[in-house]
Formats: structure tokens, sequence, C-alpha cells
């Protein structure tokens, strides 16, 4: 490693980004220092900002330092100024150095580790998607434990309109977006239980708007069900949505979770594919036969609202990461 003159000034035997305190205490910057923590507070606040009283207050500062300290902020677009009713209220301004942070650390790995901790609590197959040109694409995927495991090719592509992760995605779509990629995609019937109406489609997409969190029971493979909830980054913008996705195993009840996976639905779920789109199907661990023993494989897990409430909770554990607003939660899915 070869070190320019000034690097090589402030090395003193261990590496400029030390985190020794010796090293801290002779380079530290205080006007840097209170900068950043500045930024951090206004992170902190709520979206209506924080005023110059309350940011002095916190910086143990007088008002005329903090003052001077935001407009430096203001200036170089760290911070914004905004009228809260009760005066100036000032919120931070980062999209710009967002755009380029998400850009250079990229969807998959933020949201890989929360993906991971999604299937640890849910015990079931945990997945990241994206909309590409109208089909969503897998870009992520964590196997949930068990006997069964249910079978998605990442880098494949997904219709829409009967999948938890594509759902979530239309559900932030403008009607005349939804509406173009219906066509473009088509409403195939994959099970009897698929949307097959831009109508019936529209219905369901208000629907999960509203619950914040979208259901595959069982439309895109018999037997199997999913749910979603969208990524929203700090433009307020859906990058992608992540989901779970189990069986059926209990006793028939009607509803998901409550169907029983009988020997029709396993045929149904062996079924080749034949379009070049993936579907998703289960697969035992035994060589010899696609059918478990049920009765020692009965599904104990949350319910369908349980699950759609915690699908969420991550969903939003990854939009706060991509720096979506809380002002947004109202507004999305996530």
């Amino acid at each position: 490693m070869t070190l320019t003159a000034p690097e090589a000034d402030c090395w003193d035997g261990m590496p400029p980004h030390s985190g020794s305190a010796q090293h801290l205490r002779r380079y530290h910057v205080q006007s840097v220092d209170r900068a950043l923590t500045a930024l951090e507070h206004l992170a902190d606040a709520d979206a209506a900002g924080m005023t110059l009283s309350e940011l002095a207050r916190q910086l143990e500062i007088s008002k005329s330092t903090a003052l001077s300290l935001l407009r430096t902020l203001m200036h170089r677009e760290f911070v914004t100024l905004a009228d809260g009713g009760d005066g100036p209220r000032y919120r931070l301004g980062l999209a710009r150095l967002g755009d380029k942070a998400v850009g250079q650390t990229g969807l998959l790995d933020v949201a890989m580790p929360t993906l991971r901790r999604l299937t640890e609590e849910t015990g079931r197959t945990a997945r990241l998607g994206v909309l590409d040109d109208g089909y969503v694409v897998v870009i992520g995927r964590v196997d949930g434990p068990g006997f069964i495991q249910v079978q998605s090719h990442v880098g494949r592509r997904e219709l829409p309109h009967c999948s938890a992760l594509g759902k979530s995605i239309l559900a932030l779509l403008p009607e005349d977006t939804v509406r173009e990629i219906a066509s473009r995609t088509g409403l195939a019937a994959r099970t009897p239980h698929t949307i097959t109406t831009v109508d019936a489609l529209l219905e369901e997409l208000r629907v999960a708007r509203e619950r914040g969190y979208a259901v595959d029971d069982e439309e895109d493979s018999v037997g199997v069900f999913c749910v979603g909830a969208a990524l929203i980054d700090h433009r307020g913008t859906c990058v992608g949505a992540i989901s779970v996705t189990d069986v059926k195993l209990t006793p028939d009840t009607g509803g998901i979770d409550d169907r029983s996976f009988n020997a029709s639905s396993w045929q149904g779920v062996q079924e080749a594919e034949t379009s070049g789109i993936s579907g998703q199907y289960l697969q035992s661990s035994s060589e010899s036969s696609y059918v478990p023993n049920i009765n020692q494989f009965v599904s104990q897990k949350c319910g369908i609202d349980e699950t759609g409430e915690v699908v969420r909770r991550h969903a939003r554990e990854v939009s706060t990461l991509l720096g979506a607003s809380s002002a947004l939660e109202g507004a999305s899915l996530a």
C-alpha cells in the first residue's frame, strides 16, 4: 500500500481510520463531529423535522451556533428548511446521497439480512423480488427449514398478477400502469384460484394497499400460499417486495392455512412448466415420492393475518434502511 505525504504524516503505525481512543483524540474535528451529530438527530426526528431550539438543545449549543451549522448544511443540501406552522423546521435532505448509497450498496445487500431474520421468525421460505419489464424477478431467497421445500429459482421471471411479490408491487402503481402490465403479460389462469380479470385484480390490489400486504392464496401453484409486502426507498418509490412462502397442511376448514393438502394438490404442484415463466412448486426430500406423511407434517405456524403483519414489519425494516420516510407509511405497503 502506497501512502501520499499527508497520509504518511498521520499514519503513526496505524491506519487513519483506526478506532483507538488515542488516535480519535488526535484527529478528532469537533465541528465535523457536531455536524454529523446534528444529521443523526434530524434523521431520528419525525416527518415534521426539528426547530432550531430543539436541535440546539439536543446538541447542547447556543441557537446562534446551531443556526450557523444548519445554514452550512443547507447550503450543501444536507438539510432542508420547511414551514411547520409553528415556525421554521429543519429536516434531513440527503436524497442525493441516498441515491448514491443505495446504488453502491444494492437492494440485495440491504435486504438479505432481513430476509434471513424473516425466515428464522416464520420458519418459511423468504424471497426478494423486483419488477422487470412487467414481470417479477426473484433476486434473493432464503430457504425455510423442513421436509418440504418450495422451489422457485432465483433469476427467473414470474407473472405478477398471481404472486404476492407481484401484487405487492402492483398495488403501489397507478391503475393505468397496472392495466398496461396486465395487457402485456396476460392474466393466465395458473390454478383454479388465479385472478383472471383486470377488475378483480384492481380490487385485490386495493385490499392489499389497505391491509399493508398482499396474498397469493394458491393462485400460482395449488397448495402453496405466499404473503408479501412492498419495499419503499427514500424517494417514496416502490423498488421491490419481500414475501414468505409455505404450503397448506392443515385440516379442511376453509381459508388459507386451513385446507387439507390432498392428493390432487400434490398432482397440481408437480405439473411441468410450459410457458417459460417460473411458478412455485413443492418438492419433498424423498426421491421416491412427492407426497409426505401429512400426519407428521401438519403445519402449526401462524395464520395469514399474523404472517402478513410479520412480513409487513420486516418490509418496513428494509424500507427504513433504504431511507424511506415515516411519512410514507400510510401510503405504502411497507
